[in-house]
């Protein structure tokens, strides 16, 4: 489906509301920059939630395929960033990659002194383009590691559950050579995956940061080039070797008259080596002699090994870097890393020898640890398992990650083959080749080494920075299946920056609010401070809130793969309220980013009455009469309490009037009586009215924003194709209560009119309306030759509706509207007199017999006659009333025609 979107007001006017402190300010500010991928997520996500309600096995697809597009998106994104800038393409080497070529060229021997390649270039700040690239890379990653752990720990729902869930396990082992000594050598290996989850898990783990390294911009003709560019050195003549070393043996040969091999004793002086050469060529003179290169061979020997370091990080296939290693001729390399056997699978480790290669992973361990080149000693690393060799060249936490999760494999699958029942040895178990590895290092622990790895790297100093990203903290959350409990603190640390900083209304719900209190609270409840917090969280988690990628991401995944409608229990209400603080924030972040429409689809994601409170504050920037339609049915469709959400914004939006305070919503500021005639008019007209008071025309009829949105959110409601009358009614009755109580008047008839009301605080609007409406036309008939029949008209309209609010068989004390009649019923009656005693003069004097009768019923009415004790009004009454009857004895002395003549003339 496609969301519409309502633009909310703009940035300028939103900025002048905002406090001056306001933790959720950066997501507001970044909002300026957001994408269309906002919508197209929304769509996608939309398209997932109607597949999702259909059973457990659409679910399950319809994951699949979103967690795909998602990911689809974020490529999408960096491949046209690369069109847009070719300078951000694959054939260009990365900064990062440059300044490491660099170190490294020029730190000498790295052998005692390790290189934390990660502190050298967090300083480094990358352009713009660059770093939207990196940010769009990193998320395609993140996806795509969605998809591996869905994969690895979503089993597809069956229609019929199977009778024996290992039963394909034992068949698939079965195909894998089961217990056949002589079987093939890679059924081995696919034997180990099978048996042991946590070895597949850390493969499909492998696999996945492999692909990562290669999506980035790095390529190995690159690299070359950049070490050729350091040394000087043409790279077409990087096929022969040492040719800088071999030519300073020579010339010392020629010098000393030597025709054969020089003597290990012999000293040769290079020209500028960091000491005296090596006198012979082979691969093993300079561990063996202890002696040094030419620079310019250093710096081949460097690049060497980074490409075989580069290639074997990215996964690529060994006969593949087999084949580039015999290009250069330099095909013992690859020998060394054990790439110039058979073909093997992929991931496969080296199994040529008879012991699947058991002692060549040894030996290339030990050969690691000593290597004074530290690209190769993670080359080896690799192949061997040495993961301290590949982290002394590590940039990243991907890269620490690597080498923790190869490690891991490499130790567990020569385990395994030290411990699988065979009819002979599967590898050499003599003590040299058994020493201490990664997993003596991890105490053994390989249950939890995935949890253990992940908090290693919070900790270490060389990736504690990056791990405490906001990205890094998803990637490690999945591969530790602690999403929920990442979400849970990231929503205790919105809490907290709220709680430090704003005392504003907020979508933020305190986690250690009580579940009454943050329901009662409702959308215009304030952030309240609570002091210590329960559950005390590292300040890093509120990155997210500088962050609304992530915090998308983040949301995305937790709807996917998190538990966020979990049933409100006390055990967990904690979790759950700072759970919906993160989709919450992300709301706000919709909301200022003005995508509205896709809103009510992420509230769906909430506790229901969470969902509520929150679309509550949103549904005020929709204006469009479609798009509320469309919004109300988007609510119905994702099963969200719509009437109840409608209502709540209707008390939101009360709250936000200022006549309203507290949750109870007290009257702020309630009149005590409202004024429905005019000063005394002196002079000789003043008989017309008693007092000389007539009926006042209504000066101020304006209507405050603030008042239409009152209206405009109960207007809500009639989209709804069945609601609770009842509940409307009573929510109508409340606003015209509150207009009637703060004499908000017009905001009371223009609710009337624009919502059809017809009730019995309406007939007090309705009353002042004729009052105005008399007046008008009690001016335009004065000084007429002959009486209007439209002022008869208006007065029988005013007597109708004055006597069904004093209606004599009705009690208003027994009511919530006594207020509203102590005060407006004195003034009615007040007013209606002066009309009374006008139409005896203008009319005809039948006028003050009903004058008369008012009074009578004035004394027998108890509730009447309280509206004037309790409001202090019992003499003004007894003083009009005399007026009156002191008015209709002076009519009664006079001819009815000199009486009207004289008033008109006197007019």
């Amino acid at each position: 489906m496609e969301f519409s979107v309502r633009l909310a007001p703009s940035r300028s006017q939103q900025q002048q509301q905002q406090l001056p402190e306001d933790p959720l300010q950066p997501l507001r500010a970044m909002a300026d920059r957001v994408g269309k991928e906002v919508e197209e997520f929304a769509v996608r996500l939309d398209n997932w939630y109607d597949q999702s309600k259909k059973g457990a096995a659409e679910k399950y697809e319809a994951t699949v395929k979103v967690i795909g597009e998602f990911s689809d998106i974020a490529e999408r994104n960096a491949n046209h960033l690369k069109q847009q800038d070719p300078t951000l393409t694959n054939g260009q080497l990365s900064e990062h990659k440059k300044k490491e070529i660099r170190r490294v060229a020029h730190s000498g021997d790295t052998k005692d002194e390790p290189l934390w390649f990660g502190q050298s270039t967090r300083a480094s700040v990358p352009s713009s383009s660059a770093q939207e690239l990196r940010d769009w890379q990193a998320e395609r990653a993140t996806w795509e590691l969605v998809r591996v752990v869905f994969g690895l720990y979503r089993q597809k729902p069956e229609s019929k559950p199977k009778a024996d869930p290992k039963a394909d396990k034992r068949a698939k082992l079965a195909q894998a050579g089961g217990l056949d000594p002589l079987g093939p050598k890679e059924q081995v290996w696919e034997r180990f995956i099978l048996n042991d989850d946590l070895a597949k898990e850390k493969q499909a783990v492998l696999k996945w940061l492999q692909q990562t390294a290669k999506n980035t911009e790095n390529n190995v003709d690159r690299i070359l080039d950049q070490w050729a560019k350091e040394s000087g050195k043409d790279i077409n003549t990087w096929t022969s070797g040492w040719l800088e070393t071999k030519a300073s043996i020579k010339q010392t040969k020629r010098a000393q008259g030597i025709e054969g091999p020089l003597d290990p004793t012999v000293t040769v002086h290079g020209r500028d080596a960091e000491g005296p050469l090596v006198t012979r060529l082979d691969p093993d003179a300079q561990t063996r002699q202890k002696g040094a290169l030419e620079k310019r061979d250093v710096y081949y020997e460097h690049a060497l090994w980074m490409v075989a370091y580069e290639m074997l990080r990215r996964g690529e296939p060994m006969n593949q870097i087999n084949e580039w290693f015999k290009h250069k001729n330099q095909g013992y390399r690859a020998f060394m890393l054990g790439a110039s056997g058979e073909e093997r699978p992929e991931g496969c480790p080296n199994l040529a020898t008879p012991d699947f290669g058991y002692l060549h992973r040894r030996t290339t361990y030990l050969a690691a640890q000593g290597s004074s080149y530290p690209y190769e000693a993670a080359a080896l690393g690799i192949v061997s398992g040495n993961f301290q060799t590949i982290q002394s060249i590590s940039s990243s936490w991907d890269d620490h990650l690597f080498s923790y999760y190869n490690a891991f494999l490499l130790a567990r699958f020569d385990q395994f083959l030290l411990t699988e029942p065979k009819e002979r040895p599967r590898a050499q178990t003599r003590k040299p080749f058994n020493f201490p590895g990664i997993l003596e290092h991890f105490d053994g622990d390989w249950t939890n080494a995935t949890k253990k790895t992940i908090d290693l790297l919070l900790q270490d100093k060389a990736t504690s920075e990056q791990a405490k990203t906001p990205m890094k903290l998803i990637q490690g959350a999945l591969l530790t299946q602690s999403l929920d409990k990442l979400v849970h603190k990231v929503g205790i640390a919105i809490a907290d920056a709220t709680q430090e900083k704003s005392s504003r209304s907020t979508f933020i719900v305190d986690p250690d609010h009580t579940a009454e209190a943050a329901v009662a609270a409702g959308p215009d409840g304030t952030f309240s401070s609570r002091g210590k917090r329960s559950i005390v969280i590292d300040e890093y988690y509120r990155a997210f809130l500088h962050d609304p990628h992530a915090l998308r991401i983040l949301v995305h995944v937790f709807i996917l793969l998190g538990n966020s409608r979990s049933p409100l229990q006390p055990s967990h209400r904690n979790a759950l309220f700072a759970r919906g603080n993160v989709i919450a924030a992300y709301v706000e972040y919709l909301r200022y980013a003005q995508r509205l429409q896709p809103i009510p689809l992420y509230t769906a994601q909430m506790e229901k009455w969470r969902g509520s409170m929150t679309l509550a504050r949103v549904l005020p920037h929709i204006t469009d009469r479609e798009e509320q339609k469309e919004c109300v049915n988007h609510m119905m469709r994702y099963n969200i309490d719509t009437e109840s959400t409608l209502i709540r914004y209707f008390d939101y939006i009360i709250g936000q009037t200022g006549l309203v305070t507290g949750i109870t919503h007290e009257i702020q500021n309630p009149i005590t009586k409202y004024e429905l005639r005019d000063k005394c008019v002196q002079g000789p007209t003043m008989y017309l009215w008693p007092n000389g008071q007539r009926v006042r025309a209504r000066a101020n009829k304006t209507i405050s924003e603030k008042d239409r949105a009152v209206v405009e959110s109960l207007g809500w409601l009639n989209y709804l194709e069945e609601r609770d009358e009842e509940k409307f009614a009573r929510n109508i009755e409340k606003a015209l209560a509150i207009f009637l109580l703060t004499g908000h008047i017009s905001a009371a008839a223009h609710l009337i009119e624009a919502l059809n009301v017809e009730n019995e605080l309406s007939q007090f609007v309705r009353l002042l309306s004729l009052f105005e409406q008399y007046r008008a036309e009690e001016t335009s008939v004065i000084g007429q030759t002959a009486p209007s029949k439209i002022l008869k008209n208006t007065i029988a309209d005013l007597r109708a509706t004055f006597y069904s609010i004093v209606d004599f068989n009705f009690n208003p004390k027994q009511t919530a509207w006594w207020n509203i009649y102590k005060i407006y019923v004195p003034e009615f009656v007040l007013a209606y007199l002066s009309v009374l005693q006008a139409a005896s003069w203008i009319l005809k004097p039948d006028y003050f017999t009903e004058a008369m009768d008012l009074a009578v019923a004035l004394t027998e009415k108890e509730w009447l006659n309280k509206t004037f004790q309790e409001t202090g009004r019992v003499r003004e009454l007894v003083q009009r009333l005399a007026d009156v009857s002191a008015s209709s004895l002076l009519s009664a002395k006079q001819d009815k025609k000199e009486a009207k003549a004289v008033s008109y003339w006197e007019i």
